[in-house]
């Protein structure tokens, strides 16, 4: 009798979750997808707010895989970004079904159906206690950092490059260096965000009351050993 209490307890929080997942979510959003890199699928949709904190994460449903399967995914895109930005790679059975699923929206010259609801959670990191910052990622891993380099430098993508943060204060973090090391696999993959890693460190160059931005981009898988990749 005491387990199916328990039983009970726990049915009855995952339907509560489920509902409250599908209220939050209620509504479809027309988002636009981007297949230009290997083994990702960049995702841009609208949300509101975008982002409250750097680093934070959305529930993402696809209607058109299945209504009821919501997944997290970290947000790409800084909080003053005009659309929120996820990134996922293709690695196991429903990742692989998104990429399918971009791929026919793009053939069909038509929006991608998504839900989604958030954001959540933030990257609890401060820059303002301390003179150097260091960040680690490992391949798709980088995805909150990209959106704290965008948040820092103030890089969004309309217009590229451009824009500023809404700092505390008005003033960018004290931070004087940012360290970012990020390891992966292949020399395709580190350009999974070049974009982003190159506009933040021409922003860091130029902008002297910004901090000075180091990135470390190890390729692991290269013919046997490690070499580094520069923006």
């Amino acid at each position: 009798r005491i387990n199916a209490v328990f039983a009970a307890i726990a049915l009855a929080f995952w339907a509560v979750d489920k509902a409250v997942q599908e209220y939050r979510g209620a509504s479809d959003r027309a988002a636009s997808v981007d297949l230009s890199n290997p083994d990702i699928v960049k995702i841009s949709f609208p949300l509101s707010p975008v982002a409250t904190e750097p680093g934070q994460y959305v529930f993402v449903n696809i209607p058109s895989l299945s209504r009821l399967q919501w997944h997290p995914f970290s947000l790409t895109s800084a909080p003053n970004a005009p659309e929120a930005q996820i990134a996922i790679r293709a690695l196991g059975t429903y990742t692989h079904a998104v990429e399918g699923a971009a791929r026919t929206a793009i053939a069909e010259d038509r929006a991608l159906a998504i839900r989604a609801h958030g954001p959540y959670g933030c990257a609890d990191i401060d820059l303002d206690r301390y003179p150097v910052g260091v960040l680690v990622a490992g391949g798709i891993g980088i995805t909150p950092v990209v959106s704290i380099l965008r948040h820092i430098f103030g890089v969004v993508d309309e217009p590229a490059t451009t824009g500023r943060v809404d700092w505390k204060d008005d003033q960018p973090p004290r931070a004087k260096h940012i360290y970012v090391i990020w390891s992966v696999g292949t020399e395709e993959q580190a350009r999974w965000f070049a974009d982003v890693l190159t506009a933040a460190a021409a922003r860091s160059r130029d902008d002297a009351s910004l901090p000075a931005l180091h990135l470390e981009v190890y390729v692991t898988k290269q013919k046997g050993y490690a070499k580094t990749v520069t923006f």
